[in-house]
C-alpha cells in the first residue's frame, strides 16, 4: 500500500518525541521512535530514506507508521511477545514442590525432584525442565556440600581458616 510520507500527522513535539527516544531502553522500541524523530523534525522525506537509515526494510518502516496513525505513539511502542510453552510443572505440584524445596527435609538433586514428581504426581518431567523450574522460578538449588577429607588435621584447618 502506497502511504504518502507528507501526509502523516505526528501530534507530539519533537521535543518530547526525543526525550521519549533517550528515556527508552528497548532498541527495537526506540528505532521506531527515531522514525518519528526524524520525520518531525524533518530530516527524512521518505520511506525509502528512513529504511535506509535504520537498517530496515521499507516495507517494516511503512508498518510502523501504519500503526503510529491508527493508534498513536503507544500503539507503536506495542510489541507483541510469543507466548511460550506451558510449564509441566503447574498448581499443586507447583506449590507441593515449592514448599517441599524450602522445607528443611528438602532434596539432594535434580533426578531425586524429577522422581519425587513422578511418584506423587505422575508427572514425566525432563531434567531441564526441573532445573530452570527450581533454579529460575523458586531461585533455589539442590547444592549439597563437598566431603571434607577425613585425614585432614583439624588443627591445622583451624589455623588456615584464622589466617
Amino acid at each position: 500500500m502506497k502511504r504518502s510520507i507528507s501526509k502523516i500527522k505526528i501530534k507530539e513535539a519533537s521535543a518530547d518525541i526525543l526525550t521519549l527516544m533517550l528515556k527508552e531502553k528497548d532498541n527495537r522500541r526506540k528505532e521506531r521512535i527515531h522514525v518519528l524523530y526524524w520525520l518531525k523534525s524533518g530530516q527524512i522525506t521518505t520511506i525509502g530514506e528512513a529504511a535506509l537509515r535504520i537498517g530496515r526494510n521499507r516495507s517494516t518502516v511503512s508498518q510502523w507508521l501504519a500503526k503510529y496513525e491508527s493508534g498513536g505513539i503507544e500503539e507503536l511502542q506495542n510489541m507483541r511477545k510469543a507466548p511460550g510453552k506451558p510449564s509441566q510443572i503447574t498448581g499443586a505440584a507447583f506449590e507441593a514442590l515449592k514448599d517441599r524445596v524450602n522445607s528443611s527435609k528438602g532434596f539432594n538433586s535434580y533426578i531425586e525432584i524429577q522422581l519425587w514428581l513422578k511418584t506423587t504426581f505422575d508427572l514425566e518431567v525432563s531434567y531441564d525442565t526441573v532445573f530452570y523450574v527450581c533454579s529460575k522460578k523458586l531461585k533455589t538449588s539442590s547444592k549439597v556440600p563437598r566431603p571434607s577429607n577425613p585425614n585432614q588435621d583439624k588443627e591445622k584447618v583451624d589455623d588456615f581458616k584464622k589466617t
